[in-house]
């Protein structure tokens, strides 16, 4: 499944994330590292209020979590300092929507991040 997820989240271009309803993260594509400045070992089965991640994306996740309810084409900025000190911008489009199982609750939350700033990825 996790392969499916990878090859799907590479075509459609877009940092995307997999949040538990419970609020834990457990899958981000390399496009979303790459914008964060993240790696694997410091994200995946964490709770969102534990990771390092600009606060208006965790509370754009927990807004996720609580709707239980899909949005599309939410506009967020945030600027990211990587480790050497140098600021990059970001301006993204974020959609969401509710994974439901096969008797209809909601088990996990996935959200798309389309990075709409000049500096971000050329595929975007």
């Amino acid at each position: 499944e996790k392969r499916k997820l990878d090859a799907l989240s590479t075509i459609i271009e877009a940092g995307v994330v997999v949040l538990t309803v419970e609020g834990r993260i457990i899958y981000m594509n390399r496009r979303l590292y790459e914008m964060l400045g993240l790696t694997t070992e410091r994200i995946l089965e964490t709770d969102i209020d534990e990771v390092p991640l600009p606060e208006e994306l965790i509370t754009i996740f927990k807004e996720a979590i609580e709707r239980k309810d899909r949005f599309e084409d939410r506009r967020w900025s945030f600027t990211y300092q990587d480790e050497e000190g140098k600021e990059t911008k970001h301006d993204v489009r974020i959609s969401e929507i509710p994974v439901r199982n096969h008797v209809g609750d909601i088990v996990n939350f996935v959200l798309c991040l389309k990075d709409l700033s000049t500096n971000g990825s050329k595929r975007s």
